[in-house]
Protein backbone atom coordinates (compact mmCIF):
# COMPACT_ATOMS: atom_id res chain seq x y z
CA UNK A 1 0.00 0.00 0.00
CA UNK A 2 1.37 3.37 -0.92
CA UNK A 3 1.83 5.74 1.98
CA UNK A 4 0.24 9.11 1.25
CA UNK A 5 2.55 12.09 1.19
CA UNK A 6 1.37 15.59 1.87
CA UNK A 7 3.00 18.66 0.42
CA UNK A 8 2.64 22.20 1.60
CA UNK A 9 4.14 25.13 -0.22
CA UNK A 10 4.54 28.47 1.41
CA UNK A 11 4.15 31.43 -0.88
CA UNK A 12 6.71 34.19 -1.06
CA UNK A 13 6.25 36.90 1.48
CA UNK A 14 8.42 39.69 2.69
CA UNK A 15 9.32 37.61 5.73
CA UNK A 16 10.22 34.42 3.88
CA UNK A 17 12.27 36.02 1.23
CA UNK A 18 12.84 34.37 -2.15
CA UNK A 19 13.15 30.70 -0.83
CA UNK A 20 10.27 28.27 -1.36
CA UNK A 21 9.60 25.92 1.63
CA UNK A 22 8.41 22.32 1.04
CA UNK A 23 7.20 20.16 4.03
CA UNK A 24 6.45 16.41 3.83
CA UNK A 25 4.75 14.36 6.66
CA UNK A 26 5.21 10.52 6.80
CA UNK A 27 2.41 9.05 8.99
CA UNK A 28 3.97 5.56 9.21
CA UNK A 29 7.30 6.89 10.43
CA UNK A 30 5.59 8.97 13.10
CA UNK A 31 3.58 5.96 14.29
CA UNK A 32 6.70 3.82 14.54
CA UNK A 33 8.48 6.50 16.53
CA UNK A 34 5.62 6.75 19.01
CA UNK A 35 5.49 2.93 19.39
CA UNK A 36 9.24 2.75 19.95
CA UNK A 37 9.01 5.43 22.59
CA UNK A 38 6.23 3.50 24.32
CA UNK A 39 8.30 0.31 24.35
CA UNK A 40 11.21 2.25 25.81
CA UNK A 41 9.06 3.59 28.64
CA UNK A 42 7.61 0.12 29.28
CA UNK A 43 11.06 -1.47 29.43
CA UNK A 44 12.31 1.24 31.76
CA UNK A 45 9.25 0.78 33.97
CA UNK A 46 9.77 -3.00 34.14
CA UNK A 47 13.44 -2.55 35.04
CA UNK A 48 12.46 -0.14 37.82
CA UNK A 49 9.86 -2.57 39.19
CA UNK A 50 12.32 -5.48 39.12
CA UNK A 51 14.90 -3.38 40.91
CA UNK A 52 12.35 -2.30 43.51
CA UNK A 53 11.26 -5.90 44.10
CA UNK A 54 14.86 -7.04 44.49
CA UNK A 55 15.65 -4.21 46.89
CA UNK A 56 12.52 -4.87 48.94
CA UNK A 57 13.29 -8.59 49.10
CA UNK A 58 16.85 -7.96 50.23
CA UNK A 59 15.78 -5.39 52.81
CA UNK A 60 13.17 -7.73 54.27
CA UNK A 61 15.59 -10.65 54.40
CA UNK A 62 18.22 -8.50 56.11
CA UNK A 63 15.78 -7.13 58.67
CA UNK A 64 14.40 -10.61 59.39
CA UNK A 65 17.88 -12.13 59.82
CA UNK A 66 18.84 -9.33 62.22
CA UNK A 67 15.69 -9.88 64.29
CA UNK A 68 16.23 -13.64 64.37
CA UNK A 69 19.83 -13.17 65.52
CA UNK A 70 18.74 -10.86 68.33
CA UNK A 71 15.96 -13.24 69.36
CA UNK A 72 18.19 -16.32 69.44
CA UNK A 73 20.82 -14.44 71.42
CA UNK A 74 18.29 -13.31 74.03
CA UNK A 75 16.75 -16.78 74.21
CA UNK A 76 20.15 -18.25 74.98
CA UNK A 77 20.39 -15.80 77.86
CA UNK A 78 16.99 -16.90 79.16
CA UNK A 79 18.06 -20.55 78.98
CA UNK A 80 21.28 -19.87 80.89
CA UNK A 81 19.33 -17.98 83.53
CA UNK A 82 16.96 -20.94 83.87
CA UNK A 83 19.89 -23.12 84.95
CA UNK A 84 20.14 -21.10 88.16
CA UNK A 85 16.52 -21.81 89.09
CA UNK A 86 16.30 -25.12 90.96
CA UNK A 87 12.50 -25.00 91.20
CA UNK A 88 11.27 -26.85 88.08
CA UNK A 89 7.83 -25.22 87.96
CA UNK A 90 9.17 -21.73 88.58
CA UNK A 91 11.94 -22.31 86.01
CA UNK A 92 9.49 -23.13 83.23
CA UNK A 93 7.09 -20.31 84.12
CA UNK A 94 9.90 -17.75 84.21
CA UNK A 95 11.30 -18.96 80.89
CA UNK A 96 7.87 -18.76 79.22
CA UNK A 97 7.32 -15.21 80.47
CA UNK A 98 10.77 -14.10 79.31
CA UNK A 99 10.20 -15.61 75.86
CA UNK A 100 6.88 -13.83 75.37
CA UNK A 101 8.31 -10.53 76.59
CA UNK A 102 11.23 -10.79 74.16
CA UNK A 103 8.94 -11.52 71.19
CA UNK A 104 6.70 -8.56 72.05
CA UNK A 105 9.66 -6.19 72.48
CA UNK A 106 11.26 -7.11 69.16
CA UNK A 107 8.04 -7.25 67.10
CA UNK A 108 6.84 -3.89 68.42
CA UNK A 109 9.41 -2.05 66.30
CA UNK A 110 8.67 -3.87 63.01
CA UNK A 111 6.87 -1.62 60.50
CA UNK A 112 6.80 -4.02 57.54
CA UNK A 113 3.84 -6.42 58.00
CA UNK A 114 5.54 -9.10 55.89
CA UNK A 115 8.68 -9.04 58.04
CA UNK A 116 6.58 -9.04 61.21
CA UNK A 117 4.59 -12.08 60.10
CA UNK A 118 7.73 -14.00 59.14
CA UNK A 119 9.49 -13.07 62.40
CA UNK A 120 6.57 -14.19 64.56
CA UNK A 121 6.48 -17.53 62.73
CA UNK A 122 10.24 -17.99 63.12
CA UNK A 123 10.13 -17.01 66.80
CA UNK A 124 7.31 -19.49 67.44
CA UNK A 125 9.39 -22.30 65.95
CA UNK A 126 12.40 -21.31 68.05
CA UNK A 127 10.34 -21.20 71.24
CA UNK A 128 8.81 -24.61 70.52
CA UNK A 129 12.17 -26.31 70.03
CA UNK A 130 13.85 -24.49 72.92
CA UNK A 131 10.97 -25.18 75.30
CA UNK A 132 11.52 -28.90 74.82
CA UNK A 133 15.07 -28.49 76.13
CA UNK A 134 13.87 -26.40 79.07
CA UNK A 135 11.28 -29.04 79.95
CA UNK A 136 14.01 -31.69 79.88
CA UNK A 137 16.10 -29.53 82.17
CA UNK A 138 13.16 -29.02 84.53
CA UNK A 139 12.53 -32.77 84.52
CA UNK A 140 16.19 -33.42 85.27
CA UNK A 141 16.12 -31.00 88.20
CA UNK A 142 12.92 -32.60 89.50
CA UNK A 143 14.54 -36.04 89.30
CA UNK A 144 17.68 -34.82 91.07
CA UNK A 145 15.63 -33.29 93.86
CA UNK A 146 13.45 -36.36 94.31
CA UNK A 147 16.45 -38.67 94.17
CA UNK A 148 18.21 -36.60 96.83
CA UNK A 149 15.12 -36.84 99.08
CA UNK A 150 14.95 -40.63 98.70
CA UNK A 151 18.67 -41.06 99.33
CA UNK A 152 18.30 -39.00 102.48
CA UNK A 153 15.41 -41.23 103.57
CA UNK A 154 17.61 -44.31 103.04
CA UNK A 155 20.25 -42.72 105.25
CA UNK A 156 17.67 -41.99 107.97
CA UNK A 157 16.29 -45.54 107.83
CA UNK A 158 19.76 -47.03 108.10
CA UNK A 159 20.39 -44.86 111.13
CA UNK A 160 17.08 -46.00 112.60
CA UNK A 161 18.09 -49.62 112.15
CA UNK A 162 21.38 -48.94 113.89
CA UNK A 163 20.13 -46.90 116.84
CA UNK A 164 16.40 -47.65 117.13
CA UNK A 165 14.58 -50.15 119.31
CA UNK A 166 13.41 -53.48 117.97
CA UNK A 167 10.09 -52.11 116.65
CA UNK A 168 11.80 -49.15 114.95
CA UNK A 169 14.35 -51.49 113.40
CA UNK A 170 11.62 -53.75 112.02
CA UNK A 171 9.72 -50.81 110.53
CA UNK A 172 12.90 -49.41 108.97
CA UNK A 173 13.80 -52.78 107.47
CA UNK A 174 10.32 -53.06 105.94
CA UNK A 175 10.58 -49.61 104.35
CA UNK A 176 14.09 -50.24 103.08
CA UNK A 177 13.76 -53.72 101.66
CA UNK A 178 10.01 -54.24 101.46
CA UNK A 179 8.00 -57.33 102.28
CA UNK A 180 6.62 -60.09 100.05
CA UNK A 181 3.18 -59.84 101.64
CA UNK A 182 0.95 -62.52 103.16
CA UNK A 183 -1.77 -64.01 100.92
CA UNK A 184 -3.71 -65.71 103.77
CA UNK A 185 -7.42 -64.68 103.73
CA UNK A 186 -7.71 -63.85 107.43
CA UNK A 187 -4.52 -62.10 108.40
CA UNK A 188 -2.95 -61.45 105.02
CA UNK A 189 -1.22 -58.26 104.04
CA UNK A 190 -0.29 -56.84 100.64
CA UNK A 191 3.26 -56.89 99.41
CA UNK A 192 5.26 -53.77 100.17
CA UNK A 193 7.86 -52.70 97.59
CA UNK A 194 11.28 -51.64 98.77
CA UNK A 195 12.31 -48.02 98.65
CA UNK A 196 14.72 -48.98 95.89
CA UNK A 197 11.90 -50.40 93.78
CA UNK A 198 9.89 -47.24 94.35
CA UNK A 199 12.82 -45.16 93.13
CA UNK A 200 13.06 -47.26 89.98
CA UNK A 201 9.31 -46.99 89.39
CA UNK A 202 9.56 -43.20 89.62
CA UNK A 203 12.38 -43.15 87.09
CA UNK A 204 14.94 -41.91 89.61
CA UNK A 205 17.28 -44.84 89.05
CA UNK A 206 17.64 -47.61 86.51
CA UNK A 207 17.10 -51.32 87.22
CA UNK A 208 20.86 -51.80 87.47
CA UNK A 209 21.07 -48.79 89.76
CA UNK A 210 18.37 -50.24 91.97
CA UNK A 211 20.25 -53.53 92.34
CA UNK A 212 23.53 -51.79 93.10
CA UNK A 213 22.02 -49.36 95.63
CA UNK A 214 20.09 -52.08 97.42
CA UNK A 215 23.18 -54.32 97.64
CA UNK A 216 25.26 -51.43 98.98
CA UNK A 217 22.60 -50.64 101.60
CA UNK A 218 22.36 -54.27 102.71
CA UNK A 219 26.12 -54.41 103.18
CA UNK A 220 25.95 -51.25 105.28
CA UNK A 221 23.09 -52.59 107.44
CA UNK A 222 24.77 -55.95 107.95
CA UNK A 223 28.07 -54.30 108.82
CA UNK A 224 26.23 -52.19 111.38
CA UNK A 225 24.61 -55.31 112.88
CA UNK A 226 27.99 -57.05 113.13
CA UNK A 227 29.48 -53.98 114.78
CA UNK A 228 26.62 -53.83 117.29
CA UNK A 229 26.97 -57.54 118.10
CA UNK A 230 30.69 -57.17 118.69
CA UNK A 231 30.12 -54.11 120.84
CA UNK A 232 27.48 -55.90 122.90
CA UNK A 233 29.73 -58.91 123.35
CA UNK A 234 32.62 -56.73 124.45
CA UNK A 235 30.46 -55.01 127.02
CA UNK A 236 28.97 -58.26 128.38
CA UNK A 237 32.29 -60.11 128.30
CA UNK A 238 30.79 -62.96 126.24
CA UNK A 239 32.39 -62.90 122.80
Amino acid sequence: MKVPTYKVQSFQTPKTGQTMLNVQANVNAATQAIAAQGELFKTASNISLDFLRAETKMQRATELADLENKFVSQMQGHSLKALDNKNPAAMLASWDASSKRTINDLSRGISDPVVKKRFLASAANTVTSSRGNIMKLARSNRIDQSKAVHLEKIRVLKKQITHGNSLEKMQAMRELFGTPGDPSPDFGSPAMPSIFQKMENLGLISAAGRVALEAETRVGVESSDIYQDLSAAAISGNP
